[in-house]
């Protein structure tokens, strides 16, 4: 028998924004959400920081159709939705490296960060790599870089989820009386 590869599932390609056209059902569209979510791993959702708006993001129109559908007759939610937009990627095209320097403008933490991004070959995501030994740099100032830059992942220099690059942290220094884990 032929070898075949199993596919994963793709990312969603449209996304919009959905909401109860009775705010009081914000909770319960919420809740319809996760169980329809739970139980189809193509569509995915989730509430904006900045804008407080949910967000519902999917493989295609047909999907959004038949998930509207679900949530106005199961769980009786009359919703308003966006037209669906294209969900944009962005992932670097070569090596760049830099460094933040303690108290050097703008930077007024007590901390210094020295990173390298690298392009990866398509579907390959975020990788990361840290350089920074645990005995010179403790694990919470770590663990705070890689937050970090979980969180600049997902918003790159156009506003949309950074992919296919390895991050590499290469260089770390605080003031040990006043640096703490916020400051990386």
């Amino acid at each position: 028998l032929p070898h075949r590869e199993i596919l994963e599932n793709p990312l969603p390609m449209l996304q919009t924004t959905i909401e109860p056209c009775k705010s009081v059902q914000r909770e319960k569209l919420l809740d319809a959400l996760f169980e329809i979510s739970d139980s189809d791993p193509l569509l995915q959702y989730y509430v904006d920081t900045v804008t407080h708006e949910i967000v519902l993001s999917f493989l295609g129109e047909v999907q959004m159709e038949v998930t509207c559908t679900l949530i106005q007759e199961k769980y009786h939610i009359e919703i308003e939705t966006r037209k669906p937009t294209v969900i944009y990627m962005e992932r670097p095209l070569k090596k760049s490296e830099f460094t933040i320097d303690i108290e050097v403008p703008p930077n007024p933490f007590w901390a210094s960060i020295g990173l390298s991004v690298t392009p990866l070959p398509l579907g390959s995501g975020i990788q990361y790599e840290s350089l920074v030994s645990l005995g010179y740099l403790n694990q919470s100032f770590q663990n705070a870089v890689m937050e970090g830059i979980r969180y600049g992942c997902e918003q790159g220099l156009y506003g949309w989820k950074l992919t296919d690059c390895k991050i590499c942290f290469k260089y770390g220094l605080y003031y040990s009386p006043v640096s703490t884990p916020a400051d990386f």
